[in-house]
């Protein structure tokens, strides 16, 4: 009986609470973003971009709301790559 009323108490616990996330973006919308901020078309032409640019675009890219995938897809480079740029962030 006791656990029963604790259990009923009103609470702040926010633990194991979702926050809601943004709408994901669409690919032709990351795309026209991606090109828009970076000035840049192409993979071969991204990669031709000094490694701190790079990195730098594709931090703002993750602000953005690009996610991961859209990213590598966008800049030729493999996923585990763009993670560790955005962590290091």
């Amino acid at each position: 009986r006791a656990l029963l009323t604790y259990l009923r108490q009103k609470n702040e616990d926010k633990a194991l609470d979702m926050s809601p996330r943004k709408p994901r973006i669409s690919d032709e919308k990351a795309a026209a973003l991606a090109v828009k901020l970076t000035g840049v078309d192409t993979q071969g032409a991204f990669r031709q971009l000094d490694k701190a640019s790079q990195r730098a675009y594709i931090a703002q890219l993750r602000q953005q709301g690009l996610t991961i995938v859209q990213i590598a897809h966008f800049t030729g480079m493999p996923t585990t790559t763009i993670f560790r740029i955005v962590q290091k962030e």
